[in-house]
């Protein structure tokens, strides 16, 4: 009788990084539990980790190679090799590259099932600048806007228990950000943290706050500015930190002296003595950390939005302290880089987004300008679910030449492929993840089900072939070159799991801020060199009450889109029968003041509408969001149906926006704060 061996490693069913145990008997995977040593979730595990073990044994997962034999999208496959997978995608890339140039592949990256930087790498060497993910909408506005004021991203320190934490646009009881899973917030607030929360919903953590703020939507630059107003006004700033280690603070203050708690009422709906009360307690009550929500960066703004937030942290000194937001120290560095010089600039026109912009690309597919784009090389990336405008996407790659899609399941983005490859599970990679924050974790290859590889595999074996640098390496050379700097090997971290450094509070003391004057920068010379403001400044939203009146006038409720439930992780998990029983469609949130006045109930299927389609979901009635409000869960179409491409359009978030009007600095575009009307289906 063969005896249960145990594997440590990582779940990465979302971002959290909670780290688990392995059951494996028999060649099978028998139990997944969560890692009581795991520093970030403690032995605990959300809905969507404790349905691993059905997710790697799902019996629709994609088993083997495709190959498209019908009309694409007709649903039309054969069974092929790997190796006639292989030798088909190498040489459509040829292909393209020697009659378009390399610049004329696009390589589209999704939600870290994989190590990106190796999809970046390869892109890189194959000589296309065109890789793109979710960055403009999705963690670079506030990377981007902390790196400019303070020079480095941070994250909420839960090791030292905050005393407030400021939840902005952010819902961690069920959209842990990692390293930051839901259980050490969870955990603070047994502990006694004090709890704003600014959301128009009352949301899981809004439940638990002890101060919850109904935000209009699109509206968070202008709070931020009013709170600095208050934080200087009423002298409650750290004017010792902010003399020794800040610029700009004089430019700052006379910016900000006309953007009231007053002036700030008018515009967010929340009250003057509201936005006076949490700033107090934000700036007084310390340690205090801010989480950084991704409804902040999902609007035109989000820049300056997240700049004026990041200039909160700055000038009350709650910036790389114990409970506040920490710079994150982790000695690991990235893979090893061979790519050439790029002979064209990527479909980009925004100077602080990296590699590629995803809407552009789309254009550039219709339109070849600013060239041509003929092909799409996609990992783990949905992009009919996951991005604005589906149908422009959907018309756009029907013209394409080649598109090759390695995922774990059939999903609408993989129905339009010429080969679709099986993805591995987390179960069956061996991973390197280094996220922000003081943890390496790693993913090990427990077990292989049928044919399905992992991205890693599948990027080497297209690099050899192409005889990119890439694919003279192993994995395991690229990890230990990676992990060089911390002195520890892959097959060590292996055996651990996971392996976190002490964190290491006012490093700033030592070497200063990595920005150009060494200081925090408040007034940033850097955005005003590119034609930017210099000091954050409140944008009304294009699509709004008081920028679009005529629209307001057909459609009088405000949208919020991208609303999550903890079942889900995006546009994941809905072919997990455990999850769809618990959540099994999606949800349209109303108050019922809005429900009465439209004749709606509770469970009624609802038409949601903007001036760009219209698509239905089940109406949720709560008094939990705000009566101007409409709350829509995003990532959602049906497996089950036998209609086209799994239902992509029937009640897809992104069907009712688009990216037409974008922001300046990096290409972010309006999901909140649209306009919509509903009816009864």
């Amino acid at each position: 009788m063969k005896r249960t061996k145990i594997f440590k490693s990582t779940c990465s069913m979302c971002h959290g990084g909670c780290g688990v145990l392995v059951h494996v008997k028999d060649g099978k995977v028998v139990k997944i539990e969560g890692d009581k040593h795991s520093p970030l979730n403690k032995g605990r595990l959300c809905p969507k980790g404790r349905t691993s073990l059905e997710h790697l044994y799902n019996e629709n997962r994609l088993k083997y190679p495709l190959q498209r034999t019908g009309k694409r999208g007709e649903g039309k496959w054969k069974r092929i090799s790997w190796k006639e997978a292989l030798e088909i995608a190498s040489s459509r890339l040829l292909d393209i590259r020697d009659r378009y140039g390399a610049h004329a592949v696009s390589f589209l990256i999704g939600t870290l099932r994989h190590h990106n930087s190796f999809v970046i790498e390869f892109a890189l060497e194959y000589g296309s600048p065109n890789w793109a993910e979710h960055q403009q909408i999705c963690f670079n506005p506030h990377r981007v806007a902390e790196e400019l004021t303070y020079g480095s991203d941070t994250l909420c320190d839960f090791s030292i228990r905050p005393k407030t934490i400021l939840c902005w646009g952010a819902n961690p009881v069920v959209s842990g950000l990692n390293p930051n899973p839901p259980f050490l917030f969870l955990d603070a607030v047994k502990q006694g943290s004090t709890v704003i929360t600014i959301d128009p919903r009352k949301s899981e953590t809004a439940k638990l706050s002890k101060t919850h703020l109904q935000i209009r939507p699109g509206t968070d630059c202008a709070l931020a500015l009013a709170m600095i107003n208050t934080i200087i006004n009423e002298d409650i700033y750290d004017k010792e930190f902010v003399l020794k280690y800040c610029v700009g603070f004089g430019e700052l203050k006379k910016h900000v002296q006309d953007c009231t708690p007053e002036w700030a009422e008018k515009i967010t709906w929340v009250k003057a003595n509201n936005i006076r009360k949490i700033s107090r307690e934000y700036a007084i009550n310390k340690p205090s950390c801010i989480r950084f929500g991704l409804s902040l960066e999902q609007n035109i703004n989000s820049l300056q939005t997240c700049r004026a937030i990041s200039i909160l942290v700055g000038i009350t000194g709650n910036l790389d302290v114990g409970g506040g937001n920490l710079i994150p120290y982790l000695p690991v560095q990235c893979i090893p880089s061979f790519h050439r010089k790029m002979k064209m600039r990527p479909v980009n026109n925004f100077p602080y987004l990296p590699g590629a912009h995803f809407p552009s690309m789309i254009n550039a597919i219709k339109t070849g300008k600013p060239y041509p784009i003929r092909s799409a090389i996609i990992f783990g990336a949905n992009p009919l679910v996951s991005y604005p405008y589906p149908r422009k996407i959907y018309d756009a790659f029907m013209d394409l030449d080649f598109i090759m899609c390695s995922d774990i399941y059939m999903t609408p983005t993989a129905e339009l492929a010429d080969i679709v490859l099986p993805a591995a599970t987390w179960l069956e990679t061996d991973t390197l993840l280094t996220p922000i924050g003081d943890t390496i974790f790693c993913q090990r290859k427990i077990i292989e089900i049928e044919e399905s590889k992992p991205d890693e595999w599948i990027l080497l074996q297209l690099a050899l072939k192409l005889g990119l640098p890439l694919g003279r390496m192993s994995l395991e050379d690229i990890y230990n070159y990676q992990l060089a700097p911390s002195g520890i090997t892959f097959n060590e971290l292996k055996k651990k799991g996971q392996v976190s450094f002490n964190a290491k509070y006012k490093k700033y003391e030592v070497t200063g801020f990595k920005t150009p004057t060494g200081r925090i920068e408040l007034y940033s010379e850097r955005l005003k060199q590119q034609g930017f403001e210099p000091l954050p400044v409140y944008k009304e939203p294009p699509e709004s009450p008081i920028s679009t009146p005529e629209i307001f006038k057909q459609y009088p409720l405000i949208l919020i889109t991208g609303r999550r439930s903890i079942e889900y992780f995006h546009s994941a998990g809905r072919q997990v029968m455990s999850l769809r029983k618990t959540h099994p469609y999606p949800l349209v949130e109303m108050h019922p003041d809005t429900a009465e006045k439209n004749g709606i109930k509770k469970e009624d299927t609802v038409w949601i509408e903007t001036p760009r389609g219209k698509i239905k979901q089940k109406a949720k009635v709560t008094e939990d969001i705000h009566p101007k409000v409409i709350s829509i869960e995003h990532g959602w179409y049906f497996p089950e149906t036998k209609q086209g491409l799994q239902g992509v359009f029937l009640s897809n978030a992104n069907a009712l926006t688009d990216y037409d009007i974008c922001g300046a600095e990096m290409g972010s575009y309006q999901l909140r704060g649209l306009l919509c009307r509903i009816n009864k289906a």
